[in-house]
């Protein structure tokens, strides 16, 4: 349960609206997301309800925003920033459920590959869910994914290979299942063999029309989408699976 006294139910209804503008969201596409019922959520949006800590947190994935910033206590939020500083030292001895992996430039990301380790003199502590063997840290660059991520976050990828090889014209790629799995994920792709790498939504669609085709979309709706030609070599390198914040950017 939500404590009530710490939830500023106004500056919710508030933050909410203006996160949901940010991206431009509205209420139906909000609480599809969230999975929340439309009916509900308009009740939270309009003062008559007050949803339970479980329904904000979804709420607040969807928004890409602190919890604690959703119900308007900003004193935890303050404390936070700090705490949850994602590259303080930390004393691994002391945190038996940690370890480091290695935090590479793009370069080094592009060229990822099952199986080869990537060197690195920096490393991030991370949850020991996140193996050794096939994780790594990547920094955001730019505001093309904002507000899910911003410049200076660091990114927690599992790096995976997957290209557009072996395509056929009528059936799409071999491997089809496989991306659709991506179908939504923020993923590591590479274009025509670059050296940079681009940090986008993934979106996977196979209809019977109009065949199979993806495209990468940035979370800010300014930026426009990128479609994936056929003849392309999209190669995907790594999915991002959590989102270390830098606290400068949440002052």
């Amino acid at each position: 349960m939500l404590n009530h006294d710490v939830m500023d139910k106004n500056k919710f209804r508030q933050r909410v609206k203006i996160a949901m503008a940010e991206m431009d969201l509205n209420q139906t596409e909000l609480a599809r997301k969230a999975g929340v019922g439309a009916v509900t959520l308009n009740r939270w949006l309009t003062g008559k309800a007050i949803p339970e800590t479980a329904s904000i947190a979804k709420i607040a994935a969807v928004l890409g925003k602190p919890l604690s910033w959703l119900i308007g206590d900003d004193e935890s939020l303050k404390t936070e920033r700090v705490t949850s500083a994602p590259w303080r030292k930390l004393d691994i001895q002391e945190l038996p459920h940690m370890h480091k992996i290695p935090i590479v430039d793009e370069k080094a990301a592009a060229h990822y590959h099952p199986g080869v380790a990537l060197k690195s003199k920096d490393f991030e502590t991370v949850d020991v869910k996140y193996s050794k063997k096939n994780h790594f840290c990547i920094l955001a660059t730019g505001r093309s994914m904002y507000p899910t991520f911003s410049e200076g976050d660091r990114l927690v990828v599992e790096g995976t290979f997957l290209t557009m090889e072996e395509y056929d014209e009528e059936r799409g790629p071999s491997d089809k299942v496989a991306w659709m799995r991506l179908h939504e994920n923020v993923v590591l792709a590479v274009i025509n063999d670059a050296e940079e790498i681009l940090v986008k939504r993934l979106f996977v669609f196979d209809d019977k029309k109009t065949g199979f085709t993806l495209y990468l979309q940035s979370d800010n709706r300014r930026v426009p989408p990128i479609p994936i030609r056929h003849d392309s070599t999209l190669k995907i390198v790594g999915i991002v699976k959590e989102i270390l914040r830098d606290p400068k950017n949440y002052e």
